[in-house]
């Protein structure tokens, strides 16, 4: 009884020690795996003499001979005619806007940019500001040549430019003309027409 169980430990421990010779515990391979569009079968040399692998382009360059010089013809009075002589555009007070304006839009504005905390719209009582209701009729009076139009249109962007006597100049934000776009002026515009 002794020498079956000797002999059966001895045969466990020997499939034990055959196993563990068939395999070696290995550490894990680094794999490299190229993007889908990457092509190995061009390469390119490093300054040091290894091949590194290079990113196709879409479309092969082929290689361009260099045309021969060639005598350059002198412009003719005719050439030099033809061409208009450059003018320089003069700034305009207010830009024409790009849409037509949208009051709706305007309106929201009015509202999203806090103008209702320093202007009315409902009176032309002052809060901080004027009260906007019928500001078409005075905007187009305050300032000799302008229009309402063109009046609102500064007073949003050069606040500072007419300060209405009574108020105090640096009130009004002087960042609408940076943080608006010309549209949404021109809606903002057209809104406050129509508070009457």
């Amino acid at each position: 009884m002794q020498k079956r169980w000797l002999i059966g430990s001895t045969l466990i421990i020997a499939g034990f020690i055959i196993a563990a010779c068939g395999t070696v515990a290995e550490e894990p391979r680094p794999t490299f795996e190229p993007p889908p569009t990457f092509d190995l079968s061009i390469r390119n040399v490093s300054s040091d003499g290894t091949q590194v692998a290079v990113q196709p382009t879409d479309t092969p360059v082929q290689p361009t001979e260099t045309p021969a010089p060639t005598d350059t013809p002198e412009p003719t009075e005719a050439l030099a005619t033809d061409t208009p002589e450059p003018t320089e555009a003069l700034p305009s007070e207010t830009p024409a806007p790009t849409a037509t304006p949208d009051p709706a839009n305007g309106q929201q504005l009015f509202t999203n940019n806090a103008c209702v905390g320093c202007h009315r719209v409902d009176s032309e009582d002052t809060l901080v500001g004027p009260g906007m209701l019928n500001i078409k009729e005075r905007a187009g009076t305050r300032v000799e040549g302008q229009t309402a139009v063109e009046y609102l249109h500064n007073s949003i962007v050069h606040p500072d430019d007419y300060v209405v006597e009574g108020f105090t100049a640096g009130l009004m934000p002087q960042t609408y003309g940076d943080t608006l776009s010309e549209q949404q002026i021109n809606d903002l515009i057209a809104y406050l027409l129509t508070l009457e």
